[in-house]
């Protein structure tokens, strides 16, 4: 029993690094997509010289914070449900229906 509340304990601590680190990133690439985009605007609405590689590379940092947001939304239950059918259920059906769906609140 003490190795397996071991190894638990382990795949705890490497999520909660991989959840901050994620947090820290996302945050930075928030950082990155905002100067992107103002100097963007300034050259392109000031100067007449825009970067045509900003759009794209605002599309990509947007999909990277939506999925660098997806680790710490799931650990803190965040995630948006719909939970009309399943406060309706009980017991195994509901705890089924829960895992199936991974709503689970």
């Amino acid at each position: 029993m003490a190795v397996k509340s071991k190894v638990w304990h382990g795949i705890r601590v490497v999520t909660s690094v991989l959840d901050y680190s994620g947090i820290v990133l996302a945050t930075g690439l928030v950082v990155i997509l905002t100067i992107l985009v103002a100097m963007n605007v300034t050259l392109r609405y000031g100067f007449n010289r825009p970067l045509f590689f900003v759009e794209e590379y605002s599309g990509y940092i947007v999909v990277a914070l939506a999925f660098l947001g997806l680790g710490y939304t799931l650990k803190t239950k965040g995630h948006i449900t719909l939970d009309v059918v399943i406060n309706r259920l009980r017991g195994r059906v509901k705890a089924g229906l829960m895992l199936a769906t991974t709503l689970g609140r």
